[in-house]
């Protein structure tokens, strides 16, 4: 209970509490999304998380932000290998978009609402001009 009082004296003093996810509702796009029958080496699963802020508007208001992030896998033996954790942006329709390094490539993954499930398209730039640079697209659900 000893945080009780200070949380009175911020609200007292005009700080605003953090935004809770009942603030942002549920996303439909955050979860764990999977490939089902990923062979290995395949883009198979991302993981899609949010944080839930309240942001100060110049007038005195205030808004509720969602920070998006997002984690992509591929199947390999025996885990799945992780590409990394990255902020991920929204675009206009609602797609979200992460940037991902690996050891010998650039990944971008997007990934959109499809049905049931998500669509995930993959750009895989090699940056080497003797390789191709592909785009794969892969549909996922909930794990």
């Amino acid at each position: 209970m000893r945080w009780l009082p200070l949380a009175v004296l911020a609200l007292a003093a005009g700080l605003s509490a953090p935004a809770t996810a009942a603030d942002c509702g549920q996303p439909y796009l955050a979860g764990e999304w999977e490939l089902k029958d990923a062979k290995l080496r395949e883009f198979n699963r991302v993981q899609i998380t949010f944080k839930c802020r309240t942001v100060q508007l110049p007038d005195g208001g205030e808004t509720t932000e969602i920070e998006w992030f997002m984690r992509a896998y591929n199947r390999c033996a025996p885990r799945d290998c992780l590409w990394g954790y990255s902020p991920a942006r929204v675009d206009e329709s609602g797609r979200l978009t992460a940037n991902f390094s690996t050891f010998y490539s650039e990944r971008v993954v997007t990934v959109e609402t499809a049905g049931i499930g998500i669509k995930a398209t993959v750009l895989i730039d090699y940056g080497d001009p003797a390789l191709d640079d592909r785009i794969e697209e892969f549909f996922l659900v909930r794990d």
